[in-house]
């Protein structure tokens, strides 16, 4: 009896013995981070369709377009941020802000789908180099020039820039001043991106150049 329980103990010691060995090797065998392997983890990297040489148009940058459902931007670019706030008249807003690689830049959403991105740096411009830090002097001898006003902030828009809405640091007015009357060292320090056909009947006060 004495003899069976030895072997009885013996024989649960090897057990013991070889379910810790081997409880060590799955550990040293499983993926690590979190569990998931190296091509688990591994994906393409996201660019947004962005390159050094991509320009801003009234359409977009890159992937990031006018237009666009969220799911589709999700996809290509990597979104920083995605966030509900209080916006214009104190209502909902729902915005993503969307890593563009040399800048980040704020898309509006409505109805889950992009309807206007909002340029505060110098980063992105035009294929003729405007954008945020353009002058006043420069943007009066294009075509179709336009002043218009919304939410006391003045805006010029072109003719030849469809899309685009460029806002003017320093000048505020209820109705759009003359273009005359604005001076050229005026600088630009906004682009909004609308889209060429929401531009081509813009919810502010325009006066025609």
């Amino acid at each position: 009896m004495r003899r069976d329980a030895c072997l009885l103990t013996n024989a649960r010691l090897v057990t013991g013995v070889c379910f810790v060995s081997f409880s060590l090797i799955v550990l040293a065998c499983a993926p690590r981070d979190g569990g998931r392997s190296v091509a688990d983890s591994a994906s393409p990297a996201r660019t947004c369709g962005v390159e050094s040489a991509t320009n801003l148009s009234g359409s977009g940058i890159g992937a990031l377009r006018i237009g666009a459902s969220v799911d589709a931007v999700r996809a290509l670019c990597r979104v920083l941020r995605d966030t509900i706030a209080l916006g214009l008249e104190a209502l909902p807003q729902r915005t993503l802000l969307v890593d563009l690689g040399a800048d980040s830049v704020t898309a509006e959403v409505d109805e889950n789908r992009i309807w206007r991105l909002e340029i505060v740096h110098s980063v992105f411009r035009t294929a003729d180099s405007l954008g945020v830090g353009s002058l006043v002097g420069a943007l009066r001898t294009r075509q179709g020039v336009q002043v218009a006003t919304g939410e006391n902030d003045v805006f010029l828009t072109l003719a030849d820039a469809c899309g685009l809405s460029f806002r003017l640091v320093g000048i505020e007015a209820m109705t759009p001043p003359r273009l005359t009357a604005i001076a050229d060292s005026v600088r630009v320090e906004e682009v909004l991106v609308v889209g060429c056909r929401a531009a081509m009947s813009p919810p502010r006060r325009v006066r025609s150049s």
